[in-house]
């Protein structure tokens, strides 16, 4: 869908479109009327820039050619070139701008492409957030690749003259590499600072030449616009840090030589005696100096990789975080860009020493937290940490970091991984060391009560953290037998993530919290008998979304595939076939999961053949194939509100006892599992509903089903204390009443009105059909 017109040229022209896949707006580049040539030069630039993947490398997204026309979809950059306001830009802008395209170049480099065209008409700027120019390096029309064929003959001169390195000029490309393009950033500098193109190389002396700049910005400059390759800057990730270093007010490392003549000038006789009195010198001092000389370079070194590391960790993670905040589109280059730097930094880690080792493993947690990966970045960040530390901004990261691994880990009931009293308090983190202490705890009505005690700025995305929180209160308030509360919980949950993922629309991580939310609510809708054909159609949307952001996530595949286990049992419900929606599911799982050994993973895949087996009991078919891949992936699923491996084990049970085998050690692994649990009456109903299997069958074989019958009673009663009304266990003692009014009918008429109150408790919540059937009549007066 086409926009306004954003250029014209004399081949074509750019406009804004609306990329109606990705939903995601574009610059669209339509060139028009060429001649085989530069069709082939224009599909060669696209394929070129898109093999480049960095935050200030304009994206190209791709590419489509009809007849004598090409059109190229890349990002849509709104604002000027660095022609355009390199006049009103401060000194420190230039440079941090410079610094900013230098590590781009280098990126490039590094997958042996030569960009050629470099100048302040190819750098495109766009506003940050927070004021600061953000600059985009663009038009690879020129773009060579180091180990492919040229396009063009070897002498042919292509560029912009005054940008030009001499060796460009001269058309001799077997001498073109990484330098050449570090002269044209030399030469865009200059622009900038001085406001002219640089003099050609034949009438400029780089010795007298003065642009009034300070000393070190002089020696940047004339290291950049050597005549000689050799004398320039080797690679433009050393031009990025000197130019950050002179922003920080640091020592450069650029060194052009200064021959001194006068030497040349001695008798021979003096320049050997002169020689031997300095060999002797050098000699001397070096022995004096070596040790404490040696210590001290490896200091430096390691401060200064220190402080490369952070400059590009910040410049990375800043670059992440706007990308999530752009409309929905593909994350995975962003992601493959972190990682990317996240995996070199590890590769750097062992056997380094501080200050670098204390600086790489902050960088190692902040690049993990960007990716999502909290519990990571909490073991990173204590690696990082040392004794005293008091630092406002290292805390957050701490504090953020051990709050997202602790409510990852609620719903497993996983330990906090950082003790409660570090890091060390600061005045403006206590409410959030509050909530942490109380969700370690798992007094979550406490950590929520807390919530809007936390200052602005002291975790981002905070709307994100408090759905995570309060779907986690929600699952406590239902197993507690509080279905209001939990209901109220879930309901802000949806309502705060979907304000965080409006705020960071590519973030994955918040996309996931939004599909978590829903899921915990339609799933609690369910349980309760009231899910919403509504409520799946809006999961079903947002778990697509979800999916084009990065296709290869775990948690958004899981999350992709409980909207359809949600469907599937929806249909259950209904008495419809599930088929459909568990094979559409089982096949995503097995083509497009790679962790399917994640425990959330394993349940799902459970439920699916548990519902299949289910369904094929109700219509008379054969249970057994489903039934026992159930079992194989069994998993109990903490996260779920109800235990689906104890309605898989009954299930079992049942048709065991109907081809005449002995259903009970089936049982009493049943039971065996939930000795370890006891955390909620879902577990207590579990327990009865298994004690009652065992005593049917005890009955059925003219066995003495009295102890087994009590013991349904306790574990149902112990669910009703819990959860009053719950129906599983109403339908339990229900049915446990009616089994003693069977076999002692004396008591009948003193056990019917109990047995009816049950009945009618049970019926308010979904049950199975046959015991619905029975229930409905002992609930209508006859038992």
């Amino acid at each position: 869908m086409r926009g306004p017109l954003l250029g014209k040229g004399g081949m074509g022209e750019v406009l804004e479109a609306w990329d109606v896949v990705l939903c995601r707006t574009v610059a669209l580049k339509n060139l028009r009327d060429l001649d085989p040539t530069a069709m082939i030069r224009f599909v060669h630039e696209a394929q070129i820039q898109a093999r480049v993947v960095h935050p200030n490398i304009c994206r190209i997204y791709d590419i489509e050619s009809s007849d004598a026309n090409l059109r190229i979809a890349m990002q849509l950059i709104r604002g000027p070139n660095l022609e355009q306001v390199a006049r009103q830009l401060s000194v420190p802008e230039v440079v941090g701008i410079l610094a900013q395209v230098a590590e781009a170049v280098h990126a490039a480099h590094r997958v042996h492409l030569i960009h050629r065209d470099l100048k302040p008409s190819n750098i495109l700027l766009e506003r940050h957030a927070d004021g600061r120019w953000i600059p985009y390096i663009c038009d690879f029309g020129l773009a060579v690749s180091m180990d492919e064929p040229a396009l063009t003959q070897s002498q042919t001169v292509l560029g912009t003259p005054a940008y030009m390195a001499p060796e460009q000029l001269e058309g001799a490309r077997e001498q073109v590499g990484p330098p050449t393009d570090v002269y044209a950033l030399g030469g865009t500098l200059y622009y900038c600072l001085v406001g002219v193109p640089p003099p050609p190389p034949g009438l400029r002396d780089s010795r007298r030449t003065k642009t009034g700049l300070p000393r070190d910005l002089e020696l940047i400059l004339r290291t950049c616009l050597a005549r000689d390759p050799a004398r320039r800057y080797p690679t433009a990730a050393a031009l990025a840090e000197d130019l950050w270093r002179f922003q920080h007010r640091e020592p450069v490392q650029a060194w052009v030589p200064n021959r001194r003549p006068g030497l040349s000038r001695l008798p021979r006789h003096g320049r050997i005696v002169l020689a031997a009195a300095a060999s002797t010198l050098l000699a001397v001092t070096t022995v004096a100096a070596a040790l404490h000389w040696a210590d001290r370079r490896a200091l430096l070194a390691a401060h200064d990789q220190s402080v490369t590391t952070l400059r590009e960790m910040e410049g990375a993670v800043d670059a992440f975080h706007a990308e999530e905040a752009l409309p929905p589109h593909d994350m995975r280059p962003a992601r493959a860009h972190v990682k990317a730097r996240l995996e070199a930094l590890l590769r750097r880690m062992p056997g380094a020493r501080d200050p670098f080792l204390r600086a790489g493993w902050y960088a190692v947690g902040r690049y993990r937290m960007a990716l999502g990966d909290y519990r990571g970045a909490a073991q990173a960040f204590q690696q990082a940490r040392r004794p005293g530390d008091m630092d406002e901004a290292f805390q957050r990261q701490v504090n953020e970091a051990r709050l997202g691994a602790l409510l990852e880990g609620l719903d497993a009931a996983a330990p906090g991984l950082v003790p409660a009293d570090e890091p060390v308090p600061v005045s403006s983190l206590d409410p959030l060391r509050t909530l942490i202490r109380h969700a370690e705890q798992r007094d979550l009505a406490a950590a929520v009560q807390t919530l809007p005690l936390i200052p602005d700025g002291a975790i981002r995305a905070p709307q994100g953290w408090a759905s995570h929180l309060f779907c986690a209160l929600g699952r406590q308030r239902y197993r507690a037998g509080d279905p209001d509360g939990a209901g109220e919980a879930f309901a802000q949950a949806v309502a705060l993530a979907r304000q965080s993922a409006a705020s960071w629309p590519s973030g994955a991580k918040y996309s996931h919290a939004l599909a978590r939310a829903a899921l915990a609510q339609t799933e609690f809708l369910l349980e309760e008998g009231r899910p919403t054909d509504e409520g799946l159609a809006l999961i079903h949307g947002w778990v697509h979304q979800g999916l084009r952001l990065d296709p290869s996530d775990p948690d958004l595949q899981e999350d992709f595939l409980a909207g359809h286990v949600l469907q599937a049992r929806r249909l259950l419900l209904r008495g419809e076939d599930p088929g459909p929606e568990v094979e559409a599911a089982l096949a995503y799982a097995d083509t497009r999961m790679k962790e399917d050994g994640r425990p959330r993973t394993r349940a799902q895949r459970m439920l699916l053949h548990l519902t299949q087996a289910q369904f094929a009991v109700r219509r008379g078919r054969d249970p057994w194939p489903p039934l026992v891949e159930a079992l194989r992936t069994a998993e109990s699923g903490p996260f779920f509100l109800r235990d689906h491996l104890t309605g898989a084990l009954l299930l079992k049970a049942s048709l065991e006892a109907g081809q005449g085998r002995d259903p009970r050690p089936t049982l009493e692994d049943g039971l065996e599992r939930l000795k370890q649990a006891r955390n909620s009456w879902r577990d207590r109903e579990s327990e009865a509903r298994l004690w009652l299997a065992r005593a049917d069958y005890e009955r059925a074989q003219g066995l003495d089903d009295r102890p087994s019958l009590d013991a349904a009673e306790a574990a149902a009663g112990e669910a009703l204390r819990a959860f009053p009304a719950a129906p599983g266990p109403s339908a339990v003692k229900a049915l446990a009443l009616l089994r003693r009014m069977e076999r002692e009918p004396g008591r009948r008429q003193s056990l019917l009105p109990a047995a009816r109150v049950f009945a009618r408790a049970a019926l308010r919540g979904p049950q199975d059909p046959a015991i619905a059937s029975r229930l409905g009549g002992l609930s209508g007066g006859t038992p």
